[in-house]
C-alpha cells in the first residue's frame, strides 16, 4: 500500500496527516496491525526539513523518513533519478553473464544462449522500465548498454537494444490506457482536432519531459494512431 499526496501548502500538508490518520483508524476498525518498522515515508523534490514539525506517526510510532526505498521491485529515490535501481540491476546482470560465459566456454548453441540471455539478463533489465529507464541519466544507461554489448558478444548476434525496448513498452502501455476508459490517465491521452495526433502535455522541467505521459504521448505521435 502506498498513500501518495501533493504537498504545495499548509492546508494540503494538514489534508496528507489527516488522511495517514484515517487510514490508522481504518486499521484500528478493521482489525488489522501496520508494521511500522517496515512503513516508511519519502518526500519528492524537497527537503526533509521542509516538511513541518509534525511527524507521521502511527499507532503513536514515528515514521521513519528515508531518501530512497525499494517498492514493487523497483528501488525509489526522493530525487528519482534510479541510480540505485541501475545500480543494482547492473550488478545482478553482471553476475548472471557469468552463466553465459560458462555455455559459450561449453559450445552451447546460439539459439540456447540467446534464450538463457532473453530469460535470465534481459528480463532485469526490463523489468518495469517504463516506471525508470526514461529519467536514468546517460551514464546509467551507458553501464546498462554494456551489459546489452557484452551479452551480443557471447551469444554471437547483437541483441535487442534497451532503447527500442522500453519505447516498445512505452507503446504497449500507452496503447493500453488509451483503449480503457476507466484507467486514471485515459484523459490525459487527449486527441487533437485532426483527429491523428494526441496533445502533447506541457512539462516545463526535463524530468516531468521524460517521466512516462510525455514520453508515451511524442512516441504515439511518432507513429500512426489506430
Amino acid at each position: 500500500m502506498a498513500l501518495v499526496g501533493r504537498l504545495k501548502d499548509d492546508e494540503t500538508l494538514s489534508k496528507y496527516f489527516t488522511q495517514v490518520d484515517l487510514l490508522n483508524e481504518w486499521f484500528k476498525s478493521s482489525f488489522l496491525q501496520l508494521n511500522v518498522g517496515k512503513t516508511k515515508e519519502m518526500i519528492f523534490g524537497g527537503k526533509s526539513d521542509n516538511c513541518g514539525p509534525q511527524k507521521v506517526r502511527i499507532s503513536d510510532k514515528e515514521v521513519e523518513l528515508v531518501e530512497t526505498f525499494k517498492y514493487l521491485g523497483v528501488s525509489i529515490d526522493n530525487k528519482l533519478t534510479f541510480s540505485d535501481h541501475v545500480h543494482v540491476v547492473y550488478k545482478k546482470a553482471q553476475q548472471r553473464l557469468f552463466l553465459l560465459r560458462k555455455l559459450k566456454y561449453f559450445n552451447v548453441n546460439q539459439s540456447v544462449m540467446e534464450l538463457v540471455y532473453r530469460s535470465l539478463i534481459e528480463s532485469i533489465l526490463t523489468f518495469n522500465i517504463v516506471t525508470w529507464y526514461g529519467t536514468t541519466n546517460v551514464k546509467n544507461k551507458a553501464k546498462l548498454h554494456r551489459i546489452v554489448a557484452t551479452a551480443s558478444k557471447l551469444v554471437g548476434q547483437p541483441q535487442r537494444q534497451l532503447t527500442s525496448l522500453y519505447e516498445a513498452a512505452i507503446k504497449r502501455k500507452a496503447l493500453k490506457i488509451v483503449r480503457d476508459p476507466i484507467h486514471p490517465l485515459n484523459p490525459c491521452f487527449e486527441i487533437l482536432p485532426s483527429g491523428k495526433r494526441y496533445k502533447v502535455p506541457l512539462a516545463r522541467k526535463n524530468q516531468f519531459k521524460k517521466s512516462f505521459l510525455p514520453s508515451a504521448v511524442t512516441i504515439l505521435n511518432s507513429s500512426r494512431i489506430t
